[in-house]
């Protein structure tokens, strides 16, 4: 199904009309049939405050990939306080406005088909067990403008986000960093770059490269040399998730 086909089962599901769904959300009233009929595709931020408030599976949403809602026993109660709390922050937002042009907000809309949508799935990479990522669970998204894919066209669409954990990578990797994986790594790509991968039964973010004396095995490197010394494994003990192509923290 498209997404404006999506959107009129979230809102029929939700027992609510359009101009209900629209005073919820915060757009106007012909917005919702607008979206419905795909004249207008609805905004980034639209997507956002609507998965928000009524805890819906944006992977569905967008993709029709896994559930409708994210946590199916969030109950209406709940989905109503979500509303009237959304609602109460965006007045007193509303309230805050500033004389000065650089502090005012800017409001953008965002065509979602400009865009990827990467899942970033609740599991940590350099600790842990080596569960396959399309068993755990998805916790948040990332969006990534296709034209940066363009840039780097060795980078494909069949991405996927986790965290970092510890320091064996550190300075390039810091503990609770974003990174995001291809899945589709050609052997070929193996040359010293960042990837995850399930050794022994863990799940680990390292540097690979090839043995040039021997192309069936490969130097597992740290980044952080003085604490994690580099190991040799064989090729065929090595399960390779992934190369990592981006990573992200915050600075504060």
């Amino acid at each position: 199904m498209e997404i404006n086909q999506n959107l009129k089962l979230i809102r029929e599901h939700l027992h609510l009309s359009q101009a209900e769904l629209a005073n919820a959300i915060g757009v106007a009233n012909t917005a919702i049939s607008k979206y419905e009929r795909d004249e207008v595709r609805p905004s980034s931020e639209f997507l956002s405050k609507l998965c928000s408030i009524y805890g819906i599976n944006l992977n569905w949403l967008l993709s029709n990939i896994g559930d409708m809602f994210l946590n199916d026993e969030l109950s209406a109660t709940n989905r109503v306080q979500n509303i009237a709390l959304y609602s109460k922050k965006t007045a007193l937002n509303s309230e805050k406005t500033s004389d000065n042009p650089l502090l005012r907000s800017t409001k953008v809309d965002i065509n979602i088909d400009d865009y990827i949508v990467v899942p970033l799935y609740d599991v940590y990479f350099s600790a842990g067990g080596g569960s396959f990522l399309e068993e755990e669970a998805i916790v948040d998204y990332l969006l990534f403008n296709l034209s940066l894919l363009k840039e780097h066209p060795s980078i494909s669409k069949n991405l996927a986000g986790v965290r970092v954990k510890g320091d064996s990578m550190y300075p390039t990797l810091d503990n609770e960093d974003v990174v995001v994986i291809d899945m589709n790594t050609p052997m070929k790509n193996i040359y010293g770059g960042l990837f995850a991968i399930n050794l022994d039964g863990k799940a680990y973010t390292k540097r690979l490269l090839l043995n040039p004396k021997n192309c069936q095995e490969v130097f597992v490197i740290s980044d952080n040399k003085e604490h994690y010394p580099q190991i040799t494994v064989n090729l065929s003990e090595l399960n390779i998730i992934g190369q990592i192509v981006w990573h992200g923290k915050f600075l504060l």
